[in-house]
């Protein structure tokens, strides 16, 4: 699960290797998230496209964190997550702790669309 989160929260914007340019990209791809829906849209296609790479049974445990079918699992994870950002509902501090293998009971709410 921490590698699917890590995955989802870069979102493929992130790439920087110092925080303080890490930071600084993700501020801006929040910022970018927050101003387009479109952004949003296309960020949460190509997140649920890169996460095709997960097992079938990394999938369907997302589906039952999601309470949803396998078939929605990544497209409904991906929205959420995205929308998240784009709302400031994840941090770069959650960002950076799912980096570290920490799921924290917040970032679950908003996998679960529960925040």
């Amino acid at each position: 699960m921490k590698g699917l989160l890590v995955a989802v929260l870069g979102l493929g914007l992130l790439a920087g290797c110092q925080s303080t340019q890490e930071a600084n990209e993700f501020a801006v791809a929040q910022t970018a998230l927050a101003g387009s829906k479109a952004m949003q849209r296309e960020v949460s296609k190509e997140c649920a496209n890169e996460m095709k790479v997960l097992g079938a049974e990394d999938i369907r445990m997302i589906a039952v964190l999601l309470d949803t079918t396998k078939s929605k699992a990544l497209p409904l994870l991906c929205s959420r997550i995205v929308t998240a950002m784009a709302n400031g509902d994840l941090t770069y501090q959650d960002y950076k702790a799912a980096q570290r293998g920490g799921l924290s009971p917040k970032v679950v709410r908003v996998m679960q669309g529960t925040n």
